[in-house]
C-alpha cells in the first residue's frame, strides 16, 4: 500500500481518468485473498486527502458485471478520524468527494470488509452478493 500522501481535489480531479482507464478482472469473486496485484498497490488508484481520507478508485469486473470500485478508510489520528463519523455521514462524504473528482452523480451500494475498509460499488452489487457484516 503506498504511504499516505494527501493532495488537493484539483489535483485529484487530474488523476480521476487515469484511476478509471483499466478495467481491473476479478472473475472469481468479490474478494479473492490471495490477489498479487490490486489496484490499492498502484499510485494512480489512491486518493489521499488532508482530512485524512483514503479512496482507493477502480473500474472492477466481475462474474456478474462491471462497477466502478471505491475503496475508503480513515487514517487515524486525522481531522475525520477524530469526528468519529456514523455511517450515513461517511457514505455522504465518500459520494461527494467521488462526485466532486469525477463529475458523476454516483449511487452507491456498499460492504464492509474486515477491516473495517467500506468497498462502494456503482452500480451497487446484487444484494446475494454483498457480504454480511
Amino acid at each position: 500500500m503506498p504511504d499516505y500522501n494527501p493532495m488537493t481535489a484539483t489535483e485529484h480531479r487530474q488523476r480521476w481518468a487515469a484511476a478509471t482507464a483499466v478495467t481491473w478482472e476479478f472473475l472469481d469473486g468479490l474478494l479473492v485473498p490471495a490477489v498479487r496485484d490490486a489496484p490499492g498497490l498502484h499510485p494512480e488508484h489512491v486518493f489521499d486527502f488532508r482530512d485524512g481520507l483514503r479512496l482507493i478508485v477502480s473500474v472492477d469486473k466481475y462474474s456478474h458485471g462491471t462497477h466502478l470500485h471505491v475503496s475508503a478508510s480513515v487514517f487515524p489520528r486525522s481531522k475525520l478520524y477524530d469526528r468519529k463519523l456514523k455511517m450515513p455521514e461517511f457514505q455522504a462524504i465518500v459520494k461527494d468527494r467521488v462526485g466532486h473528482l469525477s463529475g458523476l452523480d454516483v449511487e452507491f451500494g456498499y460492504a464492509t470488509s474486515k477491516k473495517r475498509v467500506l468497498h462502494f460499488y456503482h452500480p451497487p452489487l446484487p444484494s446475494e452478493l454483498v457480504p454480511e457484516e
